[in-house]
Parts: structure tokens; sequence; C-alpha cells
């Protein structure tokens, strides 16, 4: 047969389970001052503007064009090409720096071509300062 309670004993003693019920509720009132003081810590009228810049619209010549850099600065670059290879002004190319590891450096724009040689302009921020003997190429990859 089944144990019933007197009725006439007195209640349970609080066990570890209830200490640990209240260290859980202390807890999350720490959690939720904590929230609170960040959030107040932002300013009422919200995030500020993002700056972002339109992506640049790639415009390759339609054949694959290969290029070594033979003077460069941060505003303009020179590259030797083979003739007749295709490329005019207004298309673009991508940068890479060969130097110490091969790193991609930006997209530039021709702005010019005379017979073998043409100069181009950087596109948006270039991912580092272009340098003599860097390569330029119509095409990622082979």
């Amino acid at each position: 047969m089944a144990k019933t309670k007197n009725p006439t004993s007195p209640p349970g003693r609080p066990d570890a389970y209830l200490g640990l019920l209240f260290l859980a509720l202390l807890a999350l009132i720490g959690a939720a001052v904590a929230l609170y003081l960040e959030y107040a810590t932002y300013p009422e009228s919200g995030p500020g503007k993002i700056e972002t810049t339109a992506p640049v619209a790639a415009n390759p010549p339609t054949e694959k064009v290969d290029g070594t850099v033979t003077d460069a600065s941060d505003s303009q670059v020179t590259f030797r090409i083979d003739r007749g290879a295709g490329l005019a002004k207004d298309h673009t190319l991508e940068l890479f720096s060969v130097k110490e590891k091969v790193a991609y450096l930006g997209m530039v724009k021709v702005t010019g071509v005379a017979g073998n040689t043409a100069t181009a302009t950087p596109l948006g921020k270039m991912n580092g300062t272009p340098k003599v003997d860097d390569l330029v190429s119509s095409r990622l990859g082979p």
C-alpha cells in the first residue's frame, strides 16, 4: 500500500535544487541589468548611416589579356601587353601582386592604349599598393 502524507507532519526542508533555482534567478536578473546598461549606451537616433560604394561593373576585353606593370603609383598603373591583344579604353583588368606572395590588389580601368603599352586607374579601394612587375589580367585563372 502506498504511503500517504500525514497532515500533521511539517513541510519539507529546502534542498539543493531550490538553491540552484535561486542562483538561476539571480543570473537572469543580472543579465537583464547588463543588457539594459548596454542598450542605454546607444544613441536615441538609431544607427548611423553606413557608407557603401556601388559595386564596380567589370568590362573585360573579349580576348584574354595579360600584362606586366612597368610603372605604378597610387593613382595610375602603366603596363606592357602583347600587341593587338584587343585591349581598348574603358576595359577593366584585374591587378595582382606577385612580389612576396600572390595577392589580389583590385580592379583597374584602362584609360589609354598605345602600341604594347597601356595605362589604367584603380577602380575603388585597392588592397595594396601596385608595384613594378605586378601582373594584370583580363580573367582570374587560366
